[in-house]
């Protein structure tokens, strides 16, 4: 597996690759700074939950930035990329390296996290999304083996994933994403369905994850790593085949 993922980087070694991985990188960057001013203006004396009140206003600007994150990385994907997949592939890869180098740079500039056990916020639409700082990194490591491998496989031996192997990416992604907002959910289920109960300031002041459901995570990428194994081994297998058809 590490020896077909080196040969998959040197294959993808062009103008286009290097000027992607800076583009995320760079932007990793800004990301990492925005939240060390935040940081400094709301926590200076470390980060922890329940988190501290923020005006609205504020509240919204980083809704919107969060939403800008996502709209530049699909605006990359789409540029870097000359079809659905590599376009998707090309998203994977911005967004893995995106985030990897965001706690990177984080680590640098103030020493958090300073253990991959460490809580952190990850999202926040449609809700608030928690865990350790190792359970995104799972999942970069992951969108960076399906990243690759689609770009490699689509570009030399054309092989879509199968729909079974779709269907445990797509099934794993979603029970990933459900462990994220599982803690944020069951909190907001606490003030019952009364609309005035809702104050976004009252909820995060008052919001601490207890619990991380390993488990369920841990289901949900088991099942999109061995989608994508099954997805690289398929083509590997055809790849020998077409090989031992030209030379007969």
């Amino acid at each position: 597996m590490k020896a077909m993922l080196s040969k998959v980087w040197r294959s993808m070694a062009t103008g286009t690759t290097v000027l992607v991985i800076a583009y995320s990188i760079a932007m990793a960057l800004l990301e990492s700074a925005v939240v060390v001013y935040l940081r400094q203006l709301y926590y200076p004396e470390g980060f922890e939950f329940p988190l501290h009140a923020m005006p609205l206003q504020l509240a919204g600007v980083e809704l919107a930035r969060e939403l800008a994150t996502l709209i530049m990385i699909v605006a990359v994907a789409w540029l870097a990329g000359n079809g659905r997949w590599t376009r998707f592939a090309w998203f994977l890869i911005i967004f893995a390296i995106w985030d990897l180098f965001y706690y990177v740079f984080l680590y640098v500039f103030i020493g958090w996290p300073m253990s991959l056990a460490d809580w952190d916020i990850l999202f926040l639409i449609p809700v608030v999304w928690t865990g350790p700082v190792w359970s995104p990194l799972v999942l970069v490591m992951l969108m960076l083996l399906l990243g690759t491998a689609l770009i490699h496989y689509n570009t030399k031996w054309i092989a879509p994933i199968r729909k079974w192997q779709w269907f445990f990416i797509v099934s794993g992604s979603m029970i990933c994403l459900g462990a994220f907002m599982y803690e944020f959910i069951l909190f907001a289920l606490r003030f019952g369905p009364d609309p005035n109960a809702f104050d976004p300031n009252k909820w995060l002041t008052t919001f601490s994850p207890e619990s991380f459901p390993v488990f369920t995570f841990s289901l949900g990428a088991a099942l999109i790593a061995s989608g994508i194994v099954h997805y690289i081994r398929n083509n590997h297998i055809s790849r020998q085949r077409i090989l031992q058809s030209q030379l007969i």
